[in-house]
């Protein structure tokens, strides 16, 4: 369930840069981090008083990840991996006390979601493949779902092929600024999960959407696009609307109260399918 992002892009660029400018400014970072992680993991719940709180933390850490210095041409200016995974981090710590995740024993943090599933072999009278059922995976931030163990093998074989897949039920995409590029992109990623697991539901959660932005986003596969402080790139900057923020975890939490309770009524029932 760990997935600390933004941690690790911190990381990477201290074991990579050589630079004793960046070295300093990133140690610098670094400490006021930590203090950011561990006052997030100190929250539990998703309270709108704890809500509240972690959107001041993360204001607060923003405000400070964004001074000029650290966006300076010689410093972090093109490092855009270090500001967005901030934000994607943020979500991270609200996501993480949904109560629900933890009652079903789902999977939630970075994983590997299956695009596209195809069977390989070269001729169908003589199959020498053992292994058929070929994936073609996304690695994905925040994903719901469960880990499914395959095990399988052809008629008339002794050996078994064992395969992991992740089984999404939520993703969750984040954008500092939406913008076409972005909803296209996803959307078709989204269509291609989609085409496989159709009741995972598709997310995108954003700070503001860029001005000229003007995809129609009402036939697209898309669940949900969540502008947390109800702005364009124009618009003088708003605060994380609380609001919104619990707008997005009830369509989640209704998502999964709905799945469990669904399979529930079908037991009492007696009938699974028929």
């Amino acid at each position: 369930m760990i997935t600390f992002r933004h941690g690790d892009t911190i990381t990477e660029l201290l074991e990579t840069d050589k630079d004793p400018l960046r070295k300093m400014y990133l140690n610098e970072i670094t400490l006021q981090y930590r203090k950011w992680k561990a006052a997030n993991l100190e929250i539990t719940s998703n309270s709108r008083e704890d809500l509240k709180k972690k959107i001041n933390l993360y204001s607060a850490y923003r405000e400070f990840l964004f001074t000029r210095k650290f966006r300076e041409e010689n410093t972090f200016l093109k490092q855009r991996k270090l500001f967005e995974t901030a934000f994607s981090e943020f979500l991270y710590y609200v996501m993480k006390d949904l109560k629900i995740i933890e009652e079903m024993d789902l999977h939630f943090g970075r994983a590997d979601v299956p695009l596209n599933l195809k069977f390989e072999c070269e001729k169908l009278d003589n199959i020498k493949k053992e292994n058929l059922l070929i994936l073609s995976n996304q690695k994905m931030r925040m994903v719901v779902g469960k880990n499914l163990q395959i095990k399988y093998r052809i008629q008339g074989r002794k050996t078994y092929v064992e395969l992991d897949m992740m089984l999404p039920i939520i993703i969750t995409e984040t954008a500092m600024v939406l913008d076409d590029w972005f909803v296209l992109s996803n959307q078709n990623q989204v269509r291609k999960v989609k085409s496989l697991f159709p009741k995972c539901l598709s997310f995108i959660i954003c700070e503001v959407v860029n001005h000229d932005f003007h995809v129609d986003v009402s036939s697209s596969n898309i669940d949900g696009i969540y502008i947390l402080q109800q702005q364009t790139t124009r618009m003088k900057r708003r605060k994380i609307s609380c609001e919104v923020l619990e707008s997005f975890l009830h369509k989640i939490q209704t998502h999964l109260y709905q799945q469990r309770e669904d399979i529930l009524k079908k037991i009492r029932k007696g009938v699974l399918a028929d």
